[in-house]
């Protein structure tokens, strides 16, 4: 059994990386997001990721780009106090210390005056005993100094730091109260009132003024608020104000909300405004370059679209979408190699975990996006539930529901989706709408490598199965193709909860309660019926073996794993455990199942597990197993051929991976086999006695293309004629016999001795084949009664 120290959670995905505005390096070349615990850099232009900078550790609240002797260099805080730099082009990290202050709330760099000098510093503020505390670091010196000034404040506030090098000051908000105190003067705290509840502040970086943004969409210029304060309302949000950002000179400003429209503004000018609408979600932060070309949005989809300051487009950072729940779970793309689940509200997304990058989403549900905070108490949407892919990755089954509370309003909608190779992207073919009565539980295609002949199989709450097949709908108008229901089948009137087909599609499996059932999926025939007089558990999920274990199902209920024997018709083996969701590796043997925080690995031919996994952090939601794409050097390991992918309930995807950097790319495809008992037994090499010859290659001197070149560059009429200098040309273009025969003849002796060293390892190997038939006959029919001690 495999340690858990072997392999290691990877973080491949998930997470927000909008919660902090991005940053842009001062050469306009990079802009700079901020991940869980890491920071990654983006080429602005192309939107390809350029560097990871690790090492935090921990949750960031706050970077910045400065230039410290000619070289750009990137800063960071997390929350608890750690400053880690790197230098920005490398992504070397330069130095880390330790403020010792925890809980840090913000983080942001600052020009002061010093002794006549302009120097920049980092504002540090933590909240420690429910008071909000402020220091200053110097980033020359590294050393910290703390403010006198402190706050007595709740949990809910916001705060920001800006102001001329010679008045810095800070400004604070809590619900509608506004609080201005500058370094100068610390204890001349001035308090200001709204109306409505604040959403966000900024500090402008050169005047004496303050911008806010409010529940009621207004966003409220404060300009010089040590004199007589002078307010400037611009108002144009009907949604509360998530983000304000200024431009480098400070005369112009962004913002942006629920609404997917930037906005903006001129600051002297409050009805002069220009808008870019139909984002494509809500706007969460804003951040503009140091020469104002370049804007960066950063919306509710997980997304950085950058634009120029002419609001044209210039490239898209799109991560994975962070959606509110993963009712489909995961599906495997095999054409594109890409991880498949729900994103946004009625879409679909391919997202790719080798490069963290999403590679297309699909509009499943076609619905206008209504926006507002309380927009769910009027437009019910309707959520993808179910979804599958076809093994060559050309077909897309989808299943819509809509649910008010009223059994009256259930809707439910089927759609097949065609991948058109000439326009790259998924097309609407069939659309059944009530494909059944109730729920649908299940959707599976048949595993089959052709275009034609596809089924699909849906079960649902209605007590019925039915089979869906592509046919051929060809009119005198053109040729096309669409989907059907050609049968549908039930059991004892009860109730269907998931789907399997074997690994050659040839037989599905459809639990009916707590009886396991295999039907023949062309003619719809019911092959057995299995039930156990003891064990009498609901089946949830079922999955069958792989290779020489396709003989064997897998069942799981909430607290049973159990094991069949289609050849036998009767149960392995059983184990009690409490089962969050089983997954079955359509590559390899081997299947997972999730318990609490745990995970195990095992075969269905042995209830002894090959690995399991006791730190997983948090309730995993859905999981699946991919081809690895690199050849891994852990030979004979279950994690040799694929690799466990998996989302938790904080929305993040993470893969079970080994330390190592493995550089070999290896090509998944399918191969069309029957696994059957007697294909086990077939030899995968074959010998001939026949007498094998290889083509002859003719040697040359590569020399001699110099003496050809120079004689073709005389003129022709100057030259002799060829049939006397044919033989002068041949001769210098081949070997002289005698090397040549010598060089054929160590050739001959070397592949005669690689020759017996063959023979020998195909002996070997046709030795091995017999002990491991050997060993896959005896199967363990005992129940692993020893698995309820280990867990």
């Amino acid at each position: 059994m495999i340690s858990d120290t072997e392999l290691v959670l990877k973080l491949k995905g998930g997470g927000s990386f909008v919660k902090l505005p991005p940053v842009f390096s001062d050469s306009k070349e990079y802009v700079i997001v901020a991940g869980v615990d890491c920071l990654y850099s983006y080429h602005v232009k192309t939107g390809k990721r350029f560097l990871v900078f690790k090492d935090c550790n921990e949750k960031i609240v706050g970077f910045d780009v400065y230039n410290l002797e000619g070289s750009e260099q990137l800063i960071a805080c997390t929350r608890k106090g750690t400053v880690i730099c790197w230098n920005l082009n490398t992504a070397v990290k330069l130095y880390s210390f330790e403020t010792c202050r925890k809980n840090v709330k913000k983080f942001k760099l600052v020009n002061r005056l010093y002794k006549g000098n302009v120097m920049q510093k980092a504002m540090i503020c933590w909240k420690k005993d429910k008071r909000i505390n402020f220091g200053f670091l110097d980033l020359s010196s590294k050393k910290f100094k703390e403010l006198t000034i402190s706050f007595d404040i709740g949990d809910n506030f916001l705060v920001d730091v800006g102001g001329p090098v010679d008045n810095v000051f800070i400004c604070l908000l809590e619900n509608n109260i506004l609080r201005f105190v500058t370094l100068n003067d610390p204890n001349n705290i001035i308090t200001k009132k709204s109306s409505a509840n604040f959403t966000y502040v900024l500090c402008h970086p050169e005047y004496e003024c303050v911008l806010t943004g409010d529940e009621q969409g207004r966003i409220i210029s404060w300009l010089k608020i040590l004199q007589e304060c002078t307010k400037t309302i611009y108002h144009w949000h009907s949604l509360p104000v998530k983000s304000i950002c200024l431009s480098k000179g400070g005369s112009t400003f962004y913002s942006g909300g629920n609404e997917a429209v930037l906005v903006r503004w001129e600051l002297f000018e409050p009805l002069n405004r220009r808008f870019l609408p139909r984002l494509p979600s809500a706007i969460e932060q804003l951040s503009v370059s140091e020469d104002n070309v370049f804007v960066a949005i950063s919306t509710s989809d997980n997304a950085v679209k950058i634009i120029s300051s002419y609001f044209d487009n210039v490239s898209n950072i799109q991560h994975l979408v962070l959606g509110d729940k993963f009712p489909g779970g995961i599906v495997f793309d095999p054409r594109t190699k890409a991880l498949v689940m729900n994103g946004v509200t009625g879409c679909l997304q391919w997202y790719s975990p080798y490069d963290m990058n999403l590679l297309f989403s699909l509009d499943v549900s076609g619905r206008n996006k209504v926006t507002g905070d309380d927009v769910d108490k009027f437009v019910i949407p309707i959520d993808i539930v179910l979804f599958d892919i076809n093994q060559l990755g050309s077909w897309t089954a989808t299943v819509e529901e809509l649910h008010s509370g009223d059994e009256l309003s259930f809707e439910c909608f089927l759609k097949f989706w065609h991948f058109d190779a000439t326009e790259q992207k998924f097309k609407l073919n069939s659309s059944i709408m009530y494909p059944h009565e109730k729920k649908i539980t299940a959707i599976k295609f048949q595993p089959s490598n052709k275009e034609i002949d596809i089924r699909c199989i849906t079960t649902s709450e209605d007590r019925l199965f039915k089979i869906w097949q592509l046919f051929d709908s060809s009119d005198m108008y053109g040729c096309s193709v669409g989907w059907r229901n050609v049968g549908s089948g039930f059991y004892r009137d009860l109730t269907p909860s998931s789907l399997s087909f074997s690994h050659d599609g040839s037989i599905a499996a459809i639990p009916f309660n707590n009886i396991l059932t295999t039907w023949l999926p062309k003619t719809c025939e019911l092959k057995c019926s299995l039930a156990h007089p003891i064990y009498k558990e609901d089946i949830k999920q079922v999955a069958f073996g792989v290779g020489s274990q396709c003989h064997l199902v897998v069942a799981a209920s909430n607290d049973r794993l159990s094991v069949w024997n289609l050849l036998t018709l009767s149960m392995t083996w059983t184990v009690r455990l409490n089962i969050s969701f089983l997954q079955a590796d359509f590559t390899t043997p081997y299947m997972s199942v999730f318990t609490d925080n745990k995970m195990f690995v095992f075969e269905p031919s042995s209830p002894k597990p090959v690995y399991i996994n006791k730190e997983i952090g948090s309730n995993v939601i859905c999981s699946i197993f991919t081809p690895n794409r690199y050849k891994s050097r852990t030979n004979g390991k279950w994690h040799e051929k694929s690799q466990i992918y998996f989302i938790t309930s904080e929305k993040q995807l993470y893969c079970l991976d080994t330390n190592e950097e493995t550089e070999e790319y290896t090509q998944f495809v399918y191969e069309e086999t029957n696994n059957t008992l007697f294909s086990q037994i077939t030899p995968n090499i074959k010998t001939s006695a026949m007498e094998q010859y290889e083509p002859i290659v003719h040697n040359y001197k590569k020399s001699s293309i110099k003496k050809l070149n120079m004689l073709l560059d005389y003129p022709p009429h100057t030259m002799p004629p060829t049939s006397l200098l044919c033989e002068s040309v041949l001769s210098t273009m081949i070997f002289e016999a005698q090397k040549q025969n010598n060089a054929n003849q160590s050739d001959s002796n070397s592949a005669e001795e690689q020759g017996d060293v063959t023979k020998i390892e195909i002996k070997e190997k046709n030795d091995m084949d017999v002990d491991t038939n050997e060993q896959l006959s005896s199967i363990n029919l005992k129940p692993a009664e020893w698995m309820i001690g280990l867990l």
